[in-house]
């Protein structure tokens, strides 16, 4: 955990694959190892570890906005959504989860789900124009002017 916040990946790759193999059903070791290869653009290496921490019942809300994230990022929009939603059931109040849940739908033509997810963003921060000016946008490619 110390070489991940030191950025030195090497060896907290190194370290973790020691950790993996003292205790494999550990989700922990998984989760900071998924961290790293999403921190290191590798989205889906993350993808891949973080679904091993998933499957040994790791509880961490973080664990499903980074394996969203990662799938985001990799374009697989539909997944992206349900990690988000996930997340989103344990802390209804994620600004960050709100916002990139937004992007998963509309990337996806699921522009009412978007304005839902915008909507909830304005009830947290009615004065982000940011929001406004992308809720403008969703509502423009839904012919709504």
């Amino acid at each position: 955990y110390i070489y991940r916040c030191l950025k030195n990946y090497e060896q907290a790759h190194f370290y973790l694959k020691e950790a993996t193999n003292l205790k494999p059903k550990e989700p922990i070791a998984y989760l900071i190892c998924g961290e790293i290869f999403f921190w290191q653009s590798d989205y889906e290496g993350a993808i891949f570890i973080l679904q091993k921490s998933i499957d040994y019942k790791a509880k961490i809300n973080n664990l499903h906005i980074i394996l969203g994230n990662s799938f985001l990022f990799n374009k697989f929009y539909y997944f992206a959504c349900d990690c988000y939603n996930f997340a989103l059931k344990n802390n209804l109040d994620n600004y960050l989860c709100f916002k990139n849940n937004a992007c998963s739908y509309e990337k996806r033509y699921k522009y009412l789900e978007a304005l839902n997810m915008l909507d909830k963003l304005l009830n947290i921060n009615k004065d982000d124009s940011l929001i406004l000016c992308y809720y403008g946008e969703i509502l423009c490619n839904m012919n709504q002017y």
